[in-house]
């Protein structure tokens, strides 16, 4: 019964040491534009909650709206920026307990169907597609701009 016991908080404290992802992400304010606008932008924070250095890429992607028909569903552009807005940020290194701060510019072409929506999941990834922090989804509405009064 000891072994057994020791068996299982050696497994668990293994699961909760390697089980965490090393990076976690936070958006620390939403676009303050409406969504009638064509640009907005994110602010987002990643920091590096492990003892050790990573080196990783912001990963910003559509994926389908849960309960929502593909056909009511548009792609739009997604740009990584600086915490200046001026340069796309490709790959990071952040050593242990670092923070970077950074923007999600999301915009759309001028001839993107109105009424429809958009969902895009935000996380940090490294060289082999592995998954380094927590998912963070946007979901955004193209409104019709004639049904405003």
């Amino acid at each position: 019964m000891k072994k057994i016991t020791l068996l299982m908080l050696v497994f668990l404290a293994t699961l909760y040491t390697y089980g965490q992802q090393p990076l976690d992400l936070k958006i620390e304010e939403g676009a303050d534009a409406p969504n009638t606008e064509s640009v907005r932008f994110y602010f987002l924070s990643i920091t590096n909650i492990s003892d050790d250095t990573e080196g990783f890429k912001i990963s910003a992607k559509d994926i389908s709206c849960t309960n929502i028909p593909p056909e009511q569903q548009v792609t739009l552009n997604k740009t990584i920026l600086d915490s200046t807005q001026t340069t796309e940020l490709t790959n990071i290194t952040l050593g242990s307990n670092e923070t970077l701060e950074f923007y999600l510019k999301i915009s759309r072409p001028d001839n993107t169907p109105v009424d429809k929506w958009n969902c895009i999941e935000v996380q940090a990834i490294n060289d082999n597609s592995i998954i380094l922090s927590n998912a963070i989804l946007i979901k955004s509405l193209i409104p019709d701009p004639s049904k405003f009064n």
